[in-house]
């Protein structure tokens, strides 16, 4: 299977941004809209590169960039990896559900459960 370098994604209305995360897994380069939350998820000039939504040149401009500095590129790559692997990884996500649902469980109230509600 081919590996895309760079991963863009030119969007006005993403929540989230699952897209962005999946990429820097994969060890893409991220451009992506410079708008909340996605712009939580990339730190400019660090794991990607932030681009006002709807500014065709700032994309452009963007993925000149990285396809003019290939070394740029990796290092972005490479950070986005990490960010993954410290943020969204199954081994970084794990803990914080266990100990949210740690939480949830352990506030139960036994009486309040033993109670049937039809």
């Amino acid at each position: 299977m081919r590996r895309a370098d760079v991963f863009a994604l030119p969007t006005h209305a993403e929540t989230y941004g699952f897209a962005l995360v999946e990429a820097m897994a994969r060890g893409c380069a991220l451009i992506g809209p410079n708008y909340s939350p996605l712009n939580e998820l990339i730190e400019e000039g660090k794991n990607g590169l932030l681009v006002e939504p709807g500014e065709v040149n700032d994309l452009e401009v963007a993925l000149d960039r990285l396809a003019g500095d290939p070394t740029f590129a990796s290092r972005l790559a490479r950070n986005g990896m990490e960010t993954y692997e410290e943020n969204y990884s199954p081994s970084a996500l794990l803990p914080r559900y266990s100990a949210l649902f740690e939480k949830v469980v352990g506030n139960r109230n036994p009486e309040k459960e033993s109670r049937k509600f039809c």
